[in-house]
């Protein structure tokens, strides 16, 4: 099973206390479609102009994390740019929604939709530039994955993303 390239979006909202330590709520929402299967040396691509087999699918994947970050701050404080480290832990759903087609005609015994819901958990590397001491840009690679595999798929969910983000402070006194 091979996918197409769709999109993610996301959003969080966090707190920093103590300086170097950052809790932060995660919402993370991908859609992944499929493009084709390859059966031995059938190959069905999705979507399709062919009159004989064609599919539709996707894999989709939501996700709420609780993720906790320690900032490497620099000694030197005149630098702009800190490190930082990060773990999470949450829930994941995801879902595998595929039907296959012959003449356009869906083939009830080829079709095939599954959900699961697990727990999952993420590492986290970044690095964020300050811009001054309440607004910064952040950038960091996560690596999560589920504790229950798909059964249709015989995988675990694996997300591997690189996220750019801007983080401002709220003045709440």
């Amino acid at each position: 099973l091979n996918y197409g390239i769709m999109g993610a979006i996301g959003g969080q909202l966090g707190y920093r206390f103590c300086g170097k330590y950052r809790l932060e709520g995660q919402y993370f929402y991908n859609n992944n479609p499929y493009k084709s299967l390859e059966l031995g040396n059938v190959t069905i691509f999705a979507p399709s102009t062919s009159p004989d087999f064609r599919m539709e699918g996707s894999t989709d994947s939501g996700l709420v994390m609780l993720n906790g970050f320690y900032d490497f701050l620099p000694t030197d404080f005149r630098s702009n740019i800190v490190p930082y480290l990060g773990v999470g832990i949450g829930y994941a759903y995801f879902s595998n929604n595929l039907t296959i087609y012959y003449n356009d005609v869906n083939l009830y015994a080829a079709h095939v939709k599954e959900a699961t819901t697990s727990p999952a958990g993420q590492g986290i590397v970044g690095m964020s530039y300050f811009l001054d001491d309440f607004a910064s840009f952040s950038l960091d690679v996560r690596y999560l994955t589920s504790s229950a595999k798909s059964k249709f798929l015989d995988s675990r969910l694996q997300v591997y993303s690189l996220n750019l983000s801007f983080n401002g402070a709220f003045n709440l006194a």
